[in-house]
């Protein structure tokens, strides 16, 4: 049987507005005062493939970072509808800082009501590393979003036996994987789980897998037919 998570009552799950607008306003200058922007390293190597995904609609890249699409595709996109520069660039990673902060404060808005939910994503938002990813291309962020998002999705798929929720778990968490290959460690994680049964449902495993599998599979089919070697990735 699942663990019991410990519930805010409704009441407490309410994040006051006064403090919603004081962390908004915090991150937000969190974010000012540890802006970085475009520093002609890593970002370097997003900005070009990005800048061919944008120009050719089908690019592959020849190093590693032009191949974690989370980031690449959502920065070519805003290349291809308003231009290169440092603002499409980064945009990506305010977005995700946003997400990141806003997965932290969903899971202490349900053990500990809105006010841990908001002093949550206060704490991670005003975070160094956090903070600076928002202005510079970095995966530390985007992965983290992913991951926690997988792992969310799938403790609420155990809890109410939702098999279909399951499987977007493993969506996630391919997205993830495509994003850092570290992600292993989710996916090692997750093989203790089934091993140990957690859960009780050892099909909701067998629906995360395939999730996973899903966006790793095309992923393979789209370096294999571009490249003529499925492992492009790895090589």
């Amino acid at each position: 049987m699942i663990a019991d998570m410990p519930y805010a009552t409704a009441s407490q799950s309410q994040p006051r507005p006064l403090w919603s607008v004081a962390a908004l306003t915090l991150g937000i200058l969190a974010v000012g005062l540890a802006w970085t922007g475009f520093q002609q390293t890593d970002d370097l190597f997003y900005a070009e493939a990005a800048s061919g995904w944008a120009k050719h609609g089908w690019f592959v890249s020849e190093n590693h970072w032009g191949l974690r699409h989370m980031i690449v595709l959502p920065m070519a996109l805003l290349f291809r509808l308003f231009g290169p520069g440092e603002a499409m660039l980064v945009a990506p990673m305010v977005v995700y800082v946003a997400l990141l902060a806003g997965l932290v404060g969903t899971i202490a808005a349900r053990v500990a009501g809105g006010l841990a939910a908001i002093l949550a994503a206060m704490l991670i938002v005003t975070l160094p590393l956090v903070a600076t990813a928002a202005s510079y291309v970095t995966t530390d962020v985007p992965e983290a979003v992913f991951v926690l998002a997988s792992a969310l999705i799938f403790y609420r798929a155990l809890e109410r036996r939702q098999r279909g929720t399951a499987l977007l778990a493993g969506v996630f968490a391919g997205m993830a994987f495509i994003t850092r290959e570290t992600t292993l460690a989710l996916i090692a994680f997750y093989g203790v789980l089934f091993l140990a049964n957690y859960g009780r449902d050892r099909a909701a495993y067998v629906w995360l897998g395939a999730g996973f599998c899903l966006v790793a599979s095309l992923d393979t089919l789209y370096l294999w037919s571009a490249t003529g070697d499925p492992l492009h990735r790895f090589a």
